[in-house]
């Protein structure tokens, strides 16, 4: 009676999450399966990366709501001021109306 016996390779590697196909069972050896193993440090969050263009393009963006921001309050202010009713209602109205129009 001879054993025999299979040895480990990477043809015999299951990677976690893999699906077994066209086979009934599996054995399997876990070799430190914590949570500092290699496999799973590989799989860590990364910060996003942005391209300068990116960046620029994000302050215009900034640059343009605020622009938008001011002229609509200065809007908002003058037809408070040469308009009949000062009420703060009117003036929140008129705001949001200038930003919608503009």
């Amino acid at each position: 009676d001879e054993a025999v016996g299979n040895r480990l390779s990477s043809e015999n590697f299951a990677p976690r999450g893999c699906v077994l196909r066209n086979t009934a069972w599996l054995v399997a050896v876990a070799a430190y399966v914590g949570d500092e193993s290699k496999s799973r440090l590989k799989v860590a969050v990364v910060d996003a990366k942005f391209t300068n263009l990116q960046v620029y393009l994000n302050r215009c963006i900034l640059g343009l709501v605020g622009v938008l921001a001011f002229f609509c309050l200065y809007a908002a202010s003058m037809a408070q001021l040469v308009g009949d009713d000062s009420s703060f209602e009117d003036f929140v109205v008129c705001y949001f109306q200038y930003w919608i129009i503009l």
